[in-house]
């Protein structure tokens, strides 16, 4: 049976909870590898769609025509063969206009274009809910005299373009991304480490941050004089979102370094005297108050997390213990043994694994 009678079945018989009866699942993928995020490009009057960077092209992208997910392989969960279809970008040759469709009969380019051998494919669903997916792709036209039609390209419905027209239907459907976002790009991101001191009882100290020996500024290597590092924990954004930004994460919580500097009666902070404490923790922005014997105050560092499990692909819970003992704060994530005899103070938030790769890595060009 040809893949234009497939469809056609497949249209007709479109069931009532917006889905096809050839595609097996109604579900979105879970392996991120194959979704990507997919945003609207412009160069002068050209418009196209891409989940790879179009920068170096002359192109920029317009964050205000929206922002989705498309696929960039075939999957055995979202077959080609009974869910997608490839999205082709076609150039037109007399004024390199994109015309975005399926090409349907044996992949034949339209009269006039040129197909483009784009870096990542782009597929898509015909019929909404097939696969999970829920975002219309819309295409605009607008008449160029003897050239025929100019196009354009939205992922949100609303979007208006002077002089244009935006088709009834859409071409197909991609993935909506969540109102959160779909992750973080890397330069927003640093590695957390734990560092600890060589003193015992209330001035053991354990020191997690994003500061380095390395960091030429006299207030974080003074910060970390008779610290040693342990270990590297997770990576933890240290910026908020830009609107430059095609992958944000809106969902961002700000936790602040907090320093209990109590070097004691006759002490200093690498000679500590009688009846102090050192102690390093980080708490959320809506704060913690001082308890009489604390004397906790910012440090100036500050990151970033989120505070379920998953949003933005944070998936490391960073858990927070106290030693009473020592009076030290100190963390473990996912994967080492809870300590034994101290608080647990739960969950800080959760951040990312050290090999953490954003989706669509395009967005880091």
């Amino acid at each position: 049976m040809s893949p234009a009678v497939l469809w056609a079945i497949a249209i007709i018989f479109a069931v009532k909870c917006d889905a096809s009866l050839l595609c097996p699942t109604t579900t979105a993928p879970t392996e991120t590898t194959f979704l990507r995020t997919l945003v609207v490009y412009k160069s002068n009057d050209i418009y196209r769609l891409s989940p790879d960077c179009l920068s170096t092209s002359g192109f920029s992208p317009l964050m205000t025509s929206g922002i989705g997910r498309v696929a960039i392989s075939d999957m055995s969960h979202c077959p080609l063969s009974s869910c997608m279809f490839e999205l082709a970008t076609n150039q037109k040759v007399a004024d390199s206009n994109i015309l975005h469709q399926d090409n349907f009969v044996a992949g034949i380019v339209p009269a006039g274009f040129a197909a483009l051998n784009t870096k990542s494919k782009m597929y898509c669903v015909r019929v909404k809910g097939d696969c999970g997916a829920d975002l219309p792709i819309w295409r605009y036209t607008k008449s160029a005299g003897k050239d025929g039609l100019l196009y354009a390209y939205s992922l949100d419905g609303s979007v208006v373009y002077t002089g244009y027209a935006k088709e009834a239907t859409p071409i197909c459907y991609a993935w909506s991304t969540s109102s959160c976002g779909e992750g973080i790009p890397s330069d927003k991101l640093a590695i957390l480490s734990t560092y600890v001191n060589n003193f015992q009882g209330p001035f053991r100290d354990h020191f997690i941050t994003t500061w380095s020996p390395y960091t030429f500024d006299p207030m974080v290597s003074t910060s970390l004089m008779g610290y040693k590092k342990v270990k590297d924990l997770a990576k933890v954004a240290i910026a908020q979102s830009s609107g430059s930004d095609i992958l944000k994460c809106n969902c961002l919580v700000k936790a602040v370094q907090m320093f209990d500097n109590q070097p004691g009666v006759g002490g200093s902070s690498l000679s500590p005297g009688l009846f102090g404490r050192f102690d390093h923790k980080f708490i959320l922005a809506d704060g913690e108050a001082n308890l009489p014997s604390e004397g906790y105050e910012q440090t100036g560092e500050i990151i970033y997390c989120v505070r379920e499990k998953g949003v933005c692909g944070a998936t490391v819970p960073l858990k927070k213990w106290f030693n009473g003992f020592e009076i030290d704060t100190f963390y473990t994530i996912e994967g080492e043994a809870d300590p034994l005899m101290v608080r647990n103070d739960g969950i800080l938030c959760y951040v990312w694994p050290l090999n953490y790769a954003p989706p669509g890595t395009f967005n880091t060009c």
